[in-house]
């Protein structure tokens, strides 16, 4: 019998960037009794929307809608996730990430940082909330399961080490999400700081957030290139080819880009002059389920993960044997899978179709 191995996690950091609800306690994934997972799995705590939170306010911009994005401004804590594991500081790798609330937190800046985000999704059915969400609502726990969701935090800790200060997650970055891993419960957080950021602005924290959730959903970067035909032939590289489209002049730039200096930034098709990434139509891509991923993980009773692999499945998986055999002798272990999926095209009265047939 061959040994299964967990497959690998694909990270990417990048350096750019109203309808009331009752409050809810503070968040635990799975902390005591069965979750999605049983007792395995991330365990996440907030203190937001408790009593400690003076700045709670429940907002909520599709409330009903299968998917969510949750947004966390008031620090807490997180463990056993593949954040907590390969940190930029390997001294740190599976110790708690405890992350601060976000610089300046106010209830102003809570609001417009969520309305900025609910604007962003808006094409989509998708509840942008400030709202704790249950369990099922973020995990997408099969192949066939409609409802899930991503973790969007903003924390004042820097993102890298920062002296022992940072979460030690990845150097230099203003945000940091791990590819394709929206609903996926072990993995669909998108972390965003306001270390390097201007103060107090939501324009910033929300474009950054944007983005990073946007490579929960499959989306890369989309730059601006300054390679220019020859007049001798071939192409000449100019001086402003960056991986970001992050301009100075203009009227809009790409959520997957960097807008900090225009007016408006936009999902968009990857066809404008000089793009870097003009296979990627954004709407199309965060809609389309062909991307999705499961993920297996194996623990076992003990908590120890089967990070070499294991043997067999559900119900009679157990660890290989000391020298790397599969010969029943190893510990039973119980096998998790971890789903990610696409979101969909808010309905409306118009239809539905992006090929313009959309009847009224």
């Amino acid at each position: 019998m061959s040994i299964r191995r967990a497959a690998y996690r694909l990270g990417v950091a990048v350096t750019a960037a109203s309808v009331l609800a009752t409050a809810a306690a503070p968040m635990a994934f799975a902390a005591t009794g069965p979750g999605p997972y049983g007792t395995y799995g991330p365990k996440f705590t907030t203190t937001q929307a408790s009593a400690e939170d003076g700045n709670f306010e429940a907002l909520s911009s599709k409330p009903g809608a299968p998917k969510t994005i949750w947004l966390v401004f008031d620090g807490g804590t997180l463990t056993g996730s593949p954040w907590n594991k390969n940190r930029a500081n390997a001294a740190r790798n599976d110790t708690p990430l405890a992350f601060g609330a976000v610089d300046g937190d106010s209830k102003e800046l809570r609001r417009e940082v969520y309305l900025r985000m609910a604007e962003y999704y808006s094409p989509f059915d998708v509840n942008v909330t400030t709202v704790r969400p249950s369990d099922d609502q973020l995990a997408k726990t099969s192949a066939t399961d409609t409802e899930y969701g991503d973790v969007a935090v903003f924390t004042a800790n820097s993102l890298g080490e920062d002296g022992g200060n940072g979460l030690s997650i990845v150097e230099g970055a203003l945000g940091v999400a791990h590819s394709k891993s929206f609903g996926d419960f072990s993995d669909n957080f998108a972390w965003t700081t306001s270390v390097g950021q201007e103060p107090r602005n939501a324009r910033q924290l929300a474009a950054t957030a944007a983005h990073e959730v946007g490579h929960t959903l499959s989306l890369g970067h989309q730059g601006w290139s300054s390679v220019q035909p020859a007049p001798e032939g071939g192409y000449v590289e100019g001086p402003n080819t960056n991986i970001y489209y992050s301009p100075n002049t203009g009227f809009w730039a790409p959520i997957m880009g960097n807008a900090d200096n225009i007016g408006m930034d936009r999902w968009t098709d990857g066809q404008y002059p000089n793009a870097t990434n003009g296979g990627q139509n954004d709407l199309a891509a965060m809609t389309d389920p062909s991307w999705a991923r499961s993920q297996r993980w194996a623990v076992t009773s003990t908590g120890q993960e089967a990070n070499d692999g294991w043997c067999g499945d559900n119900p009679d998986a157990y660890l290989p044997n000391a020298a790397g055999d599969c010969d029943g002798t190893g510990a039973h272990v119980d096998v998790y899978t971890y789903y990610s999926g696409a979101i969909d095209f808010r309905q409306d009265d118009h239809g539905n179709a992006l090929d313009g047939t959309a009847t009224a």
